[in-house]
């Protein structure tokens, strides 16, 4: 579960038809969007620095509609969550799942993305699906959705700083397996050796799909309604669909994707 907002944030408010009042903004003319940057494809550093990745071209695909320039700033999880409490960040875009818990302290975008669950083990642990999952350890982020579902279904959790140092973990057999999405397992299977892992889909009707959101600061509600206008624009016009592609070669913007 998310952590509460640290103290508040300017209130947004319209400037006409089609603009963003800059004076609000973190930085005028601007829009601060923080991120991890730690989970491809959604957001990452290249070889050479530089943070790309599925949310990155989402932001700037906001930020254009918006008539701003963006401002993309990294920290660790935690940092996300007190950044965008202290008006550090105009919102936060990073594989975050709504739940109606984190809900209570934050606001959210509708969501731009679906994430279906995958049940990642080490082979040697006779585990393959959710069910099996009381008593056993999994390592999962704090904090995160992938946690709470892993606790749901029973199992005992390892904090974690990064999805490497979990799946290392899981290779190595120091913990018996993770709960993450669909689309992590698939970027790691592509460049890492998954010998010693199995992987198994989550039925939707077991558990459903992550709502994958922007994330507002609970006293700006203005900028979250010019964002759901300018979701909804991105999705009719094919945006979205395509940044998924190039990153996912599917279409993870609707509910139902091929596994």
């Amino acid at each position: 579960m998310l952590l509460g907002v640290f103290g508040t944030g300017a209130i947004l408010t319209a400037c006409g038809a089609q603009s963003t009042a800059s004076s609000e903004l973190v930085h005028p003319h601007h829009l601060t969007i923080g991120m991890e940057a730690m989970l491809p494809p959604y957001s990452y550093r290249s070889t050479g620095g530089h943070v790309k990745g599925f949310d990155v071209d989402l932001s700037h695909a906001i930020s254009k509609q918006l008539k701003l320039k963006t401002n993309v700033k990294t920290t660790k999880w935690s940092g996300l969550i007190a950044g965008l409490g202290s008006h550090k960040f105009d919102g936060v875009i990073d594989n975050i799942t709504y739940t109606p818990e984190r809900a209570k302290s934050f606001n959210f975008s509708k969501p731009y993305a679906y994430s279906p669950y995958m049940l990642m083990v080490n082979k040697k642990y006779p585990i393959n699906n959710v069910h099996q999952l009381k008593g056993k350890t999994f390592m999962e982020g704090v904090g995160t959705d992938n946690q709470f579902v892993a606790r749901k279904w029973g199992a005992h959790t390892k904090p974690a700083t990064s999805f490497a140092e979990i799946m290392l973990a899981v290779k190595e057999g120091r913990v018996q397996g993770t709960i993450d999405s669909v689309q992590a397992w698939k970027a790691y299977a592509k460049s890492n050796n998954t010998s010693k892992i199995k992987a198994y889909p989550i039925p939707e009707s077991t558990q459903a799909p992550a709502k994958i959101s922007v994330l507002f600061n609970k006293h700006d509600p203005a900028l979250q309604k010019k964002v759901n206008k300018v979701l909804a624009k991105l999705r009719k016009n094919g945006t979205l669909r395509r940044l998924s592609e190039k990153y996912f070669h599917t279409n993870i913007t609707v509910k139902k994707q091929q596994m």
